[in-house]
């Protein structure tokens, strides 16, 4: 199945989506802990030029949406799926998308111009950041959780999950329409790979521009 359906993904939803995607859209994928909030603030940042640090009021989520996850993260309470579709329809281009998903459940059509967009990060790092993350979160909205380290470790081990995101994108790593960036050059030189997502995206911003969605 193209789009299989999860606990955190509405293959449905994808699916009716793919038909309405624009070639402006720019699709976030990332295996979770990666980096990739930091890059969706970051574009948001720079298709905004800097101008709305507080995200318009409508938090980073309500920009830069998640758009498989079937449920609102703050109340675990299910999406209508037909309010979500016009939500994301009524979002001015350039609309970009956060994603969890491998490359090939991205809902970009054959021919599209959208853009897709990958962040890695050391994977040394991940298990413990998405341990912190699971510990802070509320039990309504994380669910069953191993409060071990050791044991959630084993178990992000098994699952592979990071590897099989990675992989999927490895082989996509040169196409054109993908840009691959790491956490740790962002950290290095974070207006330097602003400017590199400017160049990809075909955004025209300034230098100005670029410093102030860096500041």
């Amino acid at each position: 199945m193209r789009f299989p359906t999860t606990p955190m993904c509405d293959g449905a939803l994808l699916a009716a989506f793919e038909p309405t995607t624009r070639d402006t859209d720019v699709f976030v994928a990332t295996a979770a802990k990666a980096g990739q909030t930091w890059l969706l603030a970051l574009l948001h940042h720079l298709r905004t030029r800097g101008r709305d640090p507080g995200f318009s009021g409508l938090g980073a989520l309500g920009v830069t949406p998640w758009l498989e996850l079937p449920w609102d993260p703050d109340s675990a309470a299910p999406y209508d799926r037909e309010a979500r579709l016009a939500g994301f329809a009524a979002l001015p281009d350039p609309r970009v998308f956060k994603m969890h998903v491998p490359y090939d459940e991205i809902p970009r059509p054959p021919g599209s111009s959208a853009k897709v967009m990958t962040i890695t990060r050391d994977p040394r790092d991940l298990p413990w950041s998405m341990y912190c993350h699971m510990l802070a979160m509320r039990e309504e909205v994380r669910g069953p959780f191993v409060a071990d380290f050791d044991a959630f470790f084993e178990g992000w081990l098994e699952r592979g999950y990071v590897f099989r995101v990675v992989r999927s994108f490895w082989a996509h790593r040169d196409d054109p329409g993908v840009l691959w960036l790491r956490y740790e050059d962002l950290q290095e030189d974070l207006p330097r790979e602003a400017r590199r997502c400017v160049a990809f995206l075909g955004w025209d911003l300034t230098e100005a521009d670029v410093a102030r969605a860096c500041a």
